[in-house]
C-alpha cells in the first residue's frame, strides 16, 4: 500500500523492505519480552535488537538500489535465537502437568517454520535469477501455510482454553450471572 501510494517509496522500494524487517524485528522482539520473564533475558532481546539497529544503520547508508538480502538474514537469526532458546528452555521448566501443545510453544514453532524456511531464500536472493527465486518461493509459501495453520490452531486454543483463576483472587465480571 505504502509502495503504490508514495512517489518516495515506489523509488525507494528497497529502503522500504528494509524499514519493513526493522518494524517486523521490532514486533517479534516485544513478543519474546513478553515471553521472557527474567531480566537477564529481556537483556538479552535488548542487546540483539541493537545489534541489528547498528546493522540497519550500515545497510541505511550504503543506499544502493538492490535488497539488503544480509539484513533480513540477520533478522531471521535473530528470531530464530530467540525461538531456539524460548524452546530450550521451556523443554527444561516443563513438567509432566504442561502440555508440550499449547498455544504459545505453537505460536513460537510457527515463527522458525517460517523463519528457518525463509532464512536461506532471502540470504541467497541477490545473487539469484528470477526463474531460480520463483522455485524458491514454492518452498516459502508451503512455509508460510504451515505457519498460518499453526498460528490460527494457536488462536483457537486460547480461546477454549479452561484458566482457573488464581487461589484467593476473585475478580468480579458481571457479564457472568454467577457474578451478578
Amino acid at each position: 500500500m505504502v509502495l503504490a501510494t508514495n512517489v518516495w517509496a515506489s523509488s525507494h522500494r528497497f529502503t522500504v523492505w528494509l524499514i519493513m524487517d526493522l518494524i517486523e524485528l521490532t514486533f517479534f522482539s516485544l513478543f519474546f519480552s513478553l515471553i521472557f520473564k527474567r531480566k537477564k533475558e529481556r537483556l538479552l532481546i535488548v542487546l540483539l535488537y541493537s545489534i541489528y539497529l547498528i546493522f540497519f544503520v550500515i545497510f541505511l547508508k550504503l543506499n544502493s538500489d538492490e535488497y539488503k538480502s544480509a539484513s533480513n538474514a540477520i533478522e531471521s537469526l535473530i528470531i530464530l535465537s530467540l525461538s531456539v532458546y524460548y524452546l530450550v528452555n521451556f523443554s527444561l521448566k516443563s513438567n509432566a502437568s504442561e502440555s508440550i501443545i499449547s498455544p504459545l510453544f505453537l505460536i513460537v514453532v510457527a515463527l522458525m517454520l517460517n523463519v528457518s524456511s525463509t532464512l536461506f531464500v532471502n540470504l541467497i536472493s541477490n545473487n539469484q535469477t528470477e526463474s531460480e527465486l520463483r522455485k524458491y518461493w514454492y518452498i516459502t509459501n508451503i512455509a508460510v501455510i504451515g505457519t498460518n495453520i499453526l498460528i490460527s490452531i494457536a488462536f483457537v486454543m486460547q480461546k477454549y482454553r479452561k484458566i482457573p483463576p488464581p487461589a484467593g483472587n476473585r475478580n468480579v465480571d458481571f457479564t457472568f450471572p454467577d457474578d451478578r
